[in-house]
């Protein structure tokens, strides 16, 4: 076992090191209120994106997802393309949280490191987990009464269909809270300013000037402590190259240009979107097609979605006139009826490392603990229903940054 907890902190330290701004949440009566007063949008798409929030609030999303990434391997001077293919599931249940990502194995390539992600939030906690093949599941859970993890605040998730229908959801540990979904033109006028509102080509164009979480983060980053992010041993040049990158970040301006096409024919949905750098470098394009009606809700939710990214969306760097990476996302199932079958809290079997973050302090007990479950541990069960197996986890995941010499956990899927 701490041979595979050595190979999970050596895959962990692979990923990409991701950032992410820390943003105290705000009432829903502070953001109506504000939108009310700023946004000079039509009456009209503001009810209706108020609408489409709301209904969100309490739904079941089934998704089939296919991914293609350019990668260049070592010591090669072309790009190959990488296929993805994974089933997601997620659930939206007034102020909780579920999503899982089932990747599909690729008979072409035998052998592929695999990983089933899953993450959960109950109102109180975040679960994060993942397994490879038979081995046992890896879970981190964070106590959010008691958040005064910084690292967690570097880890990114990313759900890409809320992202494209116009839906935001936290990105780090501690934006976490009941009042989580957002609408991303809503929530873009709260926080920044409006740029454009006119009418073409037959849709509602609206472009933003929004904050720059990725900058604004790095602005906050103390790089004496770069090193520390870094299991020992890691070569010096490394680190010294991840501080250049946050020095760089931290010279751009911190903010972003977003630009929503609202479609009338189907009560202002979002149809495409596009996000570009302060200085007008593209990062990505977001399309929705195939608009499904929903007349009871008043809603409609896209059945095929298109995410196109041009850079490095974790650097800002890397810009391609071609799209980096494709993801052809296509809605399977959707409905808004209560899944008593689906636990908001991850449970875990025998032989699971089990991280506990930011625990309640008390004498002689450490605020954050690791231990490995006992295999004769009667195992808890989080119940998905017909069609789902235990543990088949989601959003993008890598994991277990542990104090106390383990080396600790980073949350990431996308970029």
């Amino acid at each position: 076992m701490a041979a595979n907890i050595s190979k999970i902190v050596q895959t962990a330290v692979r990923v990409i090191f991701c950032v992410c701004s820390l943003q105290p949440g705000v009432s829903r009566a502070e953001d109506l209120s504000r939108i009310d007063a700023e946004a000079r949008l039509p009456d009209a798409v503001v009810q209706a994106l108020q609408r489409e929030l709301k209904v969100l609030g309490s739904c079941n999303l089934t998704l089939a997802v296919t991914k293609q990434i350019q990668t260049k391997p070592r010591n090669s001077l072309t790009f190959v393309v990488r296929t993805e293919q994974s089933r997601s599931f997620t659930c939206i249940d007034a102020g909780r949280f579920f999503n899982r990502i089932e990747p599909i194995d690729d008979p072409q390539s035998p052998g592929a490191l695999r990983q089933t992600m899953e993450m959960a939030f109950n109102g109180h906690i975040v679960d994060v987990g993942f397994r490879r093949g038979d081995q046992p599941l890896a879970v981190t859970r964070y106590h959010l009464e008691n958040l005064r993890d910084e690292t967690a605040d570097r880890n990114k998730f990313s759900f890409p269909y809320l992202d494209a229908i116009g839906m935001s959801v936290p990105a780090t540990i501690s934006e976490w809270h009941p009042s989580f979904l957002e609408s991303t033109v809503l929530s873009g006028i709260r926080d920044g300013k409006i740029l454009e509102v006119q009418e073409a080509d037959g849709f509602i164009r609206v472009k933003l000037s929004v904050p720059d979480r990725t900058i604004l983060v790095a602005k906050k980053r103390d790089l004496t402590q770069v090193a520390q992010q870094f299991p020992s041993g890691t070569p010096p040049d490394t680190i010294k190259s991840a501080a250049a990158e946050i020095e760089r970040l931290r010279e751009m301006t911190p903010v972003r240009q977003v630009q929503f096409e609202l479609d009338p024919k189907f009560n202002y949905a979002v149809r495409r979107r596009e996000e570009r750098t302060h200085a007008g470098d593209l990062l990505q394009t977001m399309e929705c097609e195939d608009l499904r009606e929903f007349p009871q809700q008043k809603i409609w939710l896209p059945e095929h979605c298109v995410i196109r990214v041009f850079a490095s969306l974790a650097s800002l760097s890397n810009f391609s006139k071609d799209a980096r990476s494709t993801e052809d996302i296509r809605l399977q199932e959707v409905s808004f009826e209560k899944r008593r079958d689906v636990s908001f809290e991850l449970g875990y079997g025998g032989g699971t490392v089990l991280a506990e973050r930011n625990l309640p302090e008390t004498d002689g007990q450490p605020s954050s603990r690791v231990r490995i479950i006992p295999e004769t541990t009667v195992e808890k069960v989080s119940k998905l229903g017909k069609g789902v197996s235990r543990w088949w986890p989601g959003v993008g995941i890598a994991i277990l940054l542990l104090s106390a010499g383990c080396a600790g956990w980073w949350v990431r899927r996308r970029k």
